[in-house]
């Protein structure tokens, strides 16, 4: 049942999605990917788009949205790909879950992963780090494997997710030595303790798909390696952005996603609009006052005991670290390498198996679950209602093709639908490049036509909350 909820946040009005340069920047890469010969001049790609500290991120991203592209060339169907691919893994890690912990625990993690309007909104759109929790999902089957002398499917599936956790965002590349450090030390003492490490008799097909795997890596590795080479490390050093201290800001960025007061990060500017209703405002305060306790709670036992979910118990805790220690400029985002552990700590991973709080604790976490939830549908279906939000979210990708639909109809002679007059708040200019890219999709014939157009736009009160509105009409004097 909660896949199947997972699912419906996830997919729901997904074309309210964000849709900005990042994205824009994502499809032109793999259109360009798509539109070279094999062997040819840059091919493969050795690199991806541009991060925030002037180093081209790693090029698996740009193969995978160029795979959905070729599938279907619809930045909607892309995005519903990442969030099927999101929806799927959640069903392995209630597996996995189950076989490390127990069903009670399971069930209520995989709910947390489900709900989480964090979780949920980060599966609706076309960016890399999108993906990071079934590449994560993977890693810990991997370890899993490896634990239970299954060598070659844990090698297997550890170069599959560990390939996309170390491309897919560069925290990931920090992250993954961590990994394979606490991982040799879990397998050492797993070996003096006399647990079957190395795989009697394993078959062919586990053998081959750990090669096949291997030079996968290779493929994707060694062009970007050859691009880092080139760099500066005095000059990346120098304009990496860092921290002011050596503080655990993962760790807090961490706490504030499950309170989850960094949800509104996604629209900082509108946080007074979203809670201007009752609902609203009841259900993130609700959510705010059950998940300080719930929080709180699984960090101490964090704390207390990692070793109950091996490897990953130390390795989290070794990423928060090495966070601090490197003073890494953390985004609210960044928590995302550290996934599934929001949904372990609200599900009680690192609780003992029975204690007398159990019952209540329990009892806490579900209705903390489901009001997340409810958060996440009340978010999804705000900003589906008013077009998107005012800063980092922007303006959604459906009102956005709408303008582009406006243009492309322009352009072929129909008649502007709307002549009332003007409203005073909206500013006319020139149609941005997000509303210009989607012209050139829909109908590039229609690019021309464009520059006799104007769009008016802007956020203005409706109803007590601020609307995006917007109108197209013919361009009349200079542009703003």
């Amino acid at each position: 049942m909660w896949v199947a909820i997972g699912g419906v946040l996830r997919f729901w009005n997904l074309d309210v999605m964000e849709f900005k340069g990042d994205e824009r920047e994502a499809l032109n890469l793999a259109r360009d990917l798509l539109s070279r010969a094999p062997f040819t001049a840059g091919w493969p790609p050795a690199h991806g788009m541009i991060s925030s500290n002037y180093v081209h991120n790693a090029p698996l991203f740009t193969w995978i949205i160029a795979l959905f592209w070729a599938m279907v060339p619809n930045p909607e169907f892309v995005a519903s790909c990442i969030a099927a691919l999101n929806t799927a893994c959640l069903v392995p890690l209630w597996t996995w879950a189950r076989r490390t912990l127990d069903d009670r625990r399971a069930l209520l993690i995989v709910a947390a992963a489900a709900a989480s309007p964090f979780a949920v909104l980060f599966s609706r759109k076309i960016w890399a780090q999108d993906l990071l929790f079934p590449a994560l999902v993977t890693l810990l089957w991997a370890v899993y494997w490896l634990r239970n002398g299954r060598l070659w499917i844990g090698i297997a599936l550890g170069g599959v997710g560990g390939l996309a956790v170390g491309q897919l965002h560069q925290s990931g590349m920090i992250a993954l030595p961590l990994l394979a450090v606490v991982v040799c030390v879990q397998l050492l003492r797993d070996h003096r303790r006399g647990q079957r490490v190395l795989e009697p008799g394993a078959s062919r097909l586990a053998i081959a798909a750990a090669i096949v795997v291997v030079l996968i890596n290779a493929f994707f590795w060694f062009p970007y390696l050859r691009y880092l080479l080139t760099l500066s490390s005095q000059s990346v050093l120098q304009a990496r952005p860092v921290e002011d201290s050596y503080a655990p800001v993962l760790l807090t960025k961490l706490v504030l996603q499950l309170v989850p007061v960094d949800l509104q990060s996604f629209f900082l500017f509108d946080r007074g609009e979203f809670q201007s209703t009752f609902l609203r405002w009841g259900v993130f305060r609700l959510s705010w006052l059950l998940g300080l306790p719930v929080c709180a709670y699984g960090v101490w036992r964090w704390l207390r005991a990692p070793g109950r979910i091996a490897v990953f118990g130390y390795w989290w805790w070794v990423v928060v670290g090495a966070f601090a220690v490197l003073r890494i400029k953390t985004q609210f985002f960044y928590t995302l390498i550290l996934a599934p552990l929001p949904y372990v700590l609200v599900g009680g991973g690192f609780d003992p198996p029975r204690h007398r709080l159990s019952g209540w604790l329990h009892a806490v976490r579900w209705i903390y679950v489901c009001n997340l939830a409810l958060l996440a549908a009340v978010t999804i279906g705000w900003l589906s209602d008013r077009g998107g939000a005012a800063g980092d979210y922007g303006v959604s990708y459906r009102v956005r093709k709408q303008q582009a639909e406006a243009i492309v109809a322009a352009a072929s002679g129909a008649t502007l639908a709307d002549h009332a007059p003007l409203p005073a708040a909206l500013r006319c200019g020139e149609p941005g490049p997000d509303v210009m890219w989607l012209v050139e999709w829909l109908d590039p014939r229609a690019v021309p036509g464009a520059a006799a157009l104007s769009l008016c736009d802007d956020w203005t009160p409706v109803d007590d909350d601020l609307r995006y509105q917007w109108r197209l009409q013919k361009s009349a004097g200079p542009r703003r």
